[in-house]
């Protein structure tokens, strides 16, 4: 995302609207006060404003955007759903931070943050969104095709957390990858003690 594309996503953002609408608010009685007290009482209401709305959690595809939302999701999920979602939720949160962690120090890793990103953004708020629609005397219960919504729901984590496994494989493999070049790089170069 580049400058320009954040400058507009700030300027319609929840933090900055709510900000300017404190500061007009505020920016009022200055004008009525006097001339000079306006720009203060209006920067000050900025400010305000501002911290009242708090953070917006936006998929900017930035590791601690994905980790808030992660959060988030769990944390909707004890309000919302049993224990057995909540903990399919921490489980695969648990699983995700340390990928989250080891794509951001890698240099390629921005394509595989795209994919958390999309999955903490997209996928699982949907699922998770649709099963707590669900009443919950009916979350357990068969329907005509056999698949009761806990299950099915399940069924998506565990699909999820399979290709976080398989992005977590991929990252290791790399690693590993680069080890060994280093390894042939040091051997080739301290093979011969005239090359020191």
């Amino acid at each position: 995302m580049n400058g320009w594309e954040r400058f507009g996503r700030w300027f319609v953002g929840r933090r900055n609207l709510f900000g300017m609408g404190v500061a007009a608010s505020a920016a009022l009685p200055g004008v009525l006060i006097g001339p000079w007290w306006w720009p203060v009482l209006a920067a000050a209401g900025y400010g305000i404003g501002v911290m009242i709305a708090g953070e917006e959690l936006a998929p900017d595809g930035s590791a601690r955007s994905i980790r808030r939302a992660l959060d988030g999701l769990v944390a909707t999920a004890r309000r919302e759903t049993d224990p057995q979602v909540t903990n399919a939720f921490e489980r695969l949160r648990s699983e995700a931070y340390p990928l989250i962690a080891a794509l951001e120090r890698e240099p390629g890793g921005g394509g595989q943050l795209v994919v958390l990103s999309q999955m903490a953004f997209e996928y699982l708020p949907t699922a998770l969104d649709a099963y707590a629609r669900v009443p919950p005397g009916y979350r357990a219960v068969t329907g005509p095709d056999g698949v009761s919504p806990r299950s099915a729901l399940m069924s998506q984590l565990e699909f999820l957390r399979g290709r976080l496994d398989e992005m977590g494989e991929d990252v290791v493999r790399r690693d590993l990858e680069a080890l060994a070049r280093h390894g042939e790089f040091l051997r080739t170069r301290f093979a011969d003690p005239l090359t020191w």
